[in-house]
């Protein structure tokens, strides 16, 4: 049997309204899908607690979250003390804190630790902006 002509445009007009129907889920998904930022920061084990020497930007981070990770643990930890200013380079303040989290038990006292702790959330959007740019 021969097909006509109205059902062959009747297949592309399908694959058409499929094909853009496809295409708005993708452009939906890129424009509402966020990834997480982690700010890394490396910390001296001293005792029980851990010493570390964050900068202003990194101080904020570290009151604005409850969660921390160490070799891809989720850990909660707690702010013993906050000793405020004690160096300042070239226009940047470091602080003293002292952090209290379960450590784990490879890593011995005058360890150097490294954290990952969420900073923000960053559209991917965004970032494929970003990369067209070239920044």
């Amino acid at each position: 049997m021969k097909s006509r002509s109205y059902e062959k445009n009747m297949l592309i007009t399908f694959l058409m309204i499929l094909f853009f129907i496809i295409f708005l889920f993708y452009l939906f998904f890129i424009l509402t899908y966020k990834l997480e930022d982690y700010q890394m920061l490396s910390c001296n084990i001293s005792h029980y607690d851990v010493l570390c020497f964050p900068s202003v930007s990194e101080r904020k981070i570290i009151y604005a979250n409850k969660y921390l990770y160490v070799d891809d643990k989720k850990l909660k930890y707690k702010i013993i003390e906050d000793k405020g200013i004690v160096l300042e380079n070239n226009g940047s303040s470091y602080y003293e804190m002292v952090l209290q989290f379960d450590i784990p038990s490879h890593y011995k006292e005058h360890d150097i630790i490294t954290m990952s702790i969420q900073n923000k959330r960053i559209q991917l959007f965004k970032i494929i902006q970003d990369v067209l740019e070239g920044d």
